[in-house]
């Protein structure tokens, strides 16, 4: 299958959080005895810095924008404070 690159560390915290999910939900549905998912095992979720745009920022992104409907998602999504929103459902 090629090569194989490892899980980043946010991705493995990801997968730790889901799999601690259902295995406790097995464990209160009494399909399993125990959770033997720890997550004090799992990866610890690292601070990231944030940039925010200035206002001059904003309305020179939104002024690039090619048409009408881009600048209005660009609007929507920079006053909603969800970016990620923009690239579909997820």
């Amino acid at each position: 299958m090629g090569n194989r690159l490892p899980l980043r560390e946010s991705s493995a915290r990801k997968v730790a959080i889901v799999l601690n999910g259902i295995k406790a939900t097995a464990v209160e549905e009494r399909i399993v005895l125990a959770n033997p998912v720890r997550m004090k095992d799992a990866p610890k979720q690292k601070t990231t810095e944030r940039r925010y745009l200035s206002v001059a920022e904003l309305d020179r992104l939104e002024a690039a924008m090619p048409t009408v409907d881009a600048r209005l998602m660009v609007d929507v999504l920079v006053r909603t404070g969800e970016p990620g929103r923009g690239s579909g459902p997820g």
